[in-house]
């Protein structure tokens, strides 16, 4: 798993496409164990995942019959076979809108994926979109000296991880998280906060030191200014607070909607709907 990956040709074919991953790939986890590692290796390792991700997803949601055929069309024969993994990787990087590599590269995918199959149990997925994960590996090849190329668009390795542990908060019914510094902070380092409390911040070098209060307020301050998400305040507290983030809602539509979570949660919205039951018992009591 030394082995550097060869790089993507990242051709945009569509838009809208997703990569997901667990957020366990940020401590470049092997044989079960976290391990040292680069941004550049890190962020191609989350390309795989979500790669056989992709795959996987289109044979469940089309069933087998039409992953064999667009599998087929790819150039590939399934032969029945339903744990075909090169089948798999080919269908991922089509439906992620990449070209399909040779085997050697199909290989190493297949060889990524199986490091970190199973983890989701364990650690939250990350849903990061296809043009948000190519443009971060970019800028970390460029960093690493990789490509004389300079991204114009280029996530930075902090911007990447301060993205993966924001995406990696659950969504609510609204479609916006909720999310303090410290949980951002853990998941940044490829751990729920509870778990970053117990390993005592013991993490990989390409992680340390952990990102401070400061490091990810100016951060978080930086993406919001640039249009990656709507951000609103929830509650204030000696540790910072909760934020609501939403990659969905406008800033005034992400507004409402939390203040509408908050009613709800206060018990404004019963109140409301039983008055509302009440008024219309009595009127239909008196029409009757």
């Amino acid at each position: 798993m030394s082995k550097k990956p060869k790089k993507n040709k990242m051709t945009e074919k569509k838009e809208g496409n997703y990569f997901t991953f667990p957020l366990s790939v940020l401590l470049a986890m092997h044989n079960g164990k976290p391990t040292d590692s680069t941004p550049s290796i890190v962020i191609h390792e989350a390309m795989a995942c979500g790669i056989m991700s992709a795959g996987i997803g289109y044979r469940e949601k089309h069933g087998y019959e039409a992953y064999e055929n667009y599998v087929r069309m790819l150039g590939y024969d399934v032969c029945g076979d339903t744990t075909d993994e090169h089948g798999l990787a080919a269908a991922g990087y089509a439906v992620c809108g990449l070209e399909v590599p040779d085997h050697e590269q199909l290989d190493w995918v297949i060889e990524t994926y199986a490091q970190y199959d199973g983890q989701d149990h364990q650690f939250p997925l990350v849903r990061m979109r296809k043009d948000l994960l190519c443009s971060a590996g970019q800028q970390a090849d460029y960093d690493a000296g990789e490509t004389c190329r300079e991204p114009s668009r280029g996530i930075s390795w902090i911007e990447f991880r301060v993205l993966c542990a924001i995406l990696s908060g659950k969504t609510n019914y609204y479609g916006f998280m909720f999310m303090g510094w410290e949980s951002i902070q853990a998941r940044s380092c490829g751990l729920t906060e509870k778990r970053f409390k117990l390993n005592d911040r013991v993490t990989p070098s390409h992680l340390c030191p952990p990102y401070t209060h400061a490091q990810i307020r100016k951060r978080c301050d930086k993406l919001e200014q640039l249009g990656f998400y709507a951000r609103c305040r929830h509650s204030k507290g000696t540790r910072g607070g909760l934020m609501a983030y939403s990659f969905a809602h406008s800033p005034e539509e992400l507004r409402k909607d939390v203040s509408k979570w908050a009613a709800f949660h206060r018990g404004d919205a019963l109140k409301e709907s039983r008055k509302a039951d009440m008024e219309f018992s009595i009127k239909a009591g008196c029409d009757g």
